[in-house]
């Protein structure tokens, strides 16, 4: 009896310390919502000297990655209600481990972004107040005045902004949050509140339908925003560079197939062949991301990348001379701009192929978990699922002893 009550109570401690932490998530997510990151959403009035608007740069883009951190908080709790699911186990894993490498890259990325908030070449949500006191003669296009300030502000005083110390303290809480939600999974299971082997076939296979609809998702999302406008933008339309970003287009059959894969459960054919068909397309998508990164660095907005995906769009104002028949003008633009940027198309495209290859590799993990959870290949039988569910129902009510783990 002993045992079994320092059981029961291990158990009742460990789904405790998860609801705990959820509350805690949804405190420092919330605060981090409604003070540094929209500050960076939404123009505000910086003053004199302030730049027109930070937004829609490569570091302003960056700090969105943040939001996903909301999703610790619904998997969390979901494993807390229904504690000996390991379908729920297995995707609260999934979620806080990605999170977790995330959080480190973009803490990372912050830091470095300190050194460059205030550089004249590139865009920054992070730049000091003063700093079109400085450069206003050399990014008119981003400043409001025309004239320095009064008293004049020198370049060394310039400062990153008070949203980047909010970002970058949170992104500090948001990999601690990330690390422990990855240890109190370890712990759920080390401890005997998720049991394995006694799993729902139905929970596992709304686990796949749920991953169908966010790949769906993300894939229409890419289909409507980064292809179409590619199709209307680009000036090299049916080039070799617009026919291998079609092949992203390859990443529709992923959800499809594993749609499939739900109908007809008992099919080895059919796993075998979602299975193969995933580990293709994986590897395609990976090497377009590649391909992407080397074109970013070395077919980007010069003098010899003509009909580049990455060009900027006003990629004319300088090579005008270069590349007569994409060109309209022949003259420079005016206003010149100060520098040129990848496009907004670009950086959705890369970002688009980088989340449909983490969802390709986690419908192959999954299509492997499936099996364990008694949803593929008919391993899952009615009575399993009438003792999961008793035992469920046990977990949930005044019945719970922990008497089942011993």
């Amino acid at each position: 009896m002993a045992a079994k009550t320092a059981k029961q109570r291990d158990i009742y401690y460990v789904r405790s310390f998860i609801l705990a932490l959820s509350f805690v998530t949804l405190g420092l997510y919330a605060f981090w919502v409604a003070f540094p990151f929209l500050s960076s959403v939404f123009v505000y009035d910086n003053g004199a000297g302030g730049v027109v608007d930070n937004r829609y740069n490569a570091p302003w883009w960056l700090q969105w990655v943040f939001c996903l951190n909301g999703l610790l908080i619904f998997t969390s709790v979901a494993l807390a209600a229904q504690p000996k699911s390991l379908a729920r186990a297995d995707l609260y894993m999934l979620v806080s481990v990605i999170l977790l490498i995330l959080n480190v890259f973009v803490f990372l990325l912050l830091s470095l972004a300190y050194f460059g908030a205030n550089r004249l070449l590139g865009g920054s949500p992070y730049r000091d107040p003063k700093w079109c006191c400085v450069y206003y003669d050399s990014a008119p296009e981003q400043c409001a005045n025309s004239i320095g300030c009064v008293p004049p502000v020198a370049y060394d005083e310039l400062r990153a902004n008070d949203v980047w110390y909010f970002t970058w303290v949170w992104s500090i809480l948001f990999v601690i949050l990330a690390g422990l939600h990855t240890g109190v999974n370890y712990v759920a299971r080390t401890s005997g509140m998720v049991v394995e082997g006694k799993n729902s076939a139905a929970e596992g296979r709304l686990s796949g339908v749920v991953f169908v609809i966010l790949s769906l998702g993300v894939f229409a999302g890419w289909a409507a925003f980064p292809l179409l406008d590619q199709q209307l933008a680009t000036d090299d339309l049916y080039g070799w560079q617009w026919q291998w970003s079609m092949l992203i287009c390859l990443n529709g059959l992923v959800p499809l197939m594993f749609m499939v894969l739900l109908a007809s459960p008992a099919s080895s054919m059919v796993g075998w062949l979602q299975f193969w068909l995933t580990i293709i397309i994986g590897i395609t998508t990976f090497v377009i991301w590649v391909i992407y990164g080397f074109q970013w660095i070395f077919d980007c907005n010069s003098a010899f990348s003509a009909g580049s995906l990455c060009n900027s769009d006003q990629w004319c104002c300088f090579y005008f001379a270069d590349a007569p028949a994409l060109c309209p003008n022949v003259t420079p633009c005016i206003p010149q701009p100060a520098r040129l940027y990848a496009n907004a198309v670009f950086y959705q495209n890369w970002g688009f192929v980088t989340a449909l290859w983490i969802l390709n590799t986690i419908g192959l993990w999954l299509g492997f978990r499936m099996k364990r959870y008694g949803a593929f290949l008919n391993i899952a039988r009615e009575a399993d699922e009438e003792e999961y569910e008793s035992e469920s129902e046990s977990v949930d009510g005044s019945e719970y002893d922990g008497s089942e783990y011993e």
